[in-house]
């Protein structure tokens, strides 16, 4: 079995980071899209107030969680290679923050509530 050099380690620690920088992006558009699709099937001012939360929610989300992927070290660098003097931030509070979107992705099924109203 082959060992990876540290050239190629490197290359997937950017490639990794570049990952987490746009997947965020794509997980929240996805999930405001489909706010804004059930947006069109109701005109329930309560749940169209519902919706509109859970947008703002995703833009906020979006916001925190990108200021946490470029601002867990400084610098940016420290991500992918072994940096001296480094500083980022604990394992434990990047697993928090992990936490925080995956327990809010429970959003994700608030359009099966709809399924009764079509």
């Amino acid at each position: 079995m082959a060992s990876l050099t540290a050239h190629e380690l490197e290359a997937i620690g950017v490639t990794t980071y570049s990952v987490f920088a746009v997947a965020y992006f794509a997980s929240c558009f996805g999930r405001i899209s489909v706010a804004c699709l059930l947006l069109q099937f109701t005109q329930a001012r309560a749940w169209r107030a519902v919706l509109w939360s859970m947008i703002v929610f995703q833009g906020l989300l979006l916001l925190a969680c990108e200021l946490v992927v470029f601002l867990q070290c400084r610098p940016i660098r420290a991500f992918w290679a072994h940096t001296a003097n480094a500083q980022c931030i604990t394992p434990k509070q990047n697993w928090t923050m992990g936490y925080l979107f995956a327990g809010e992705l429970g959003t994700c099924f608030l359009g099966i509530t709809f399924l009764g109203f079509l």
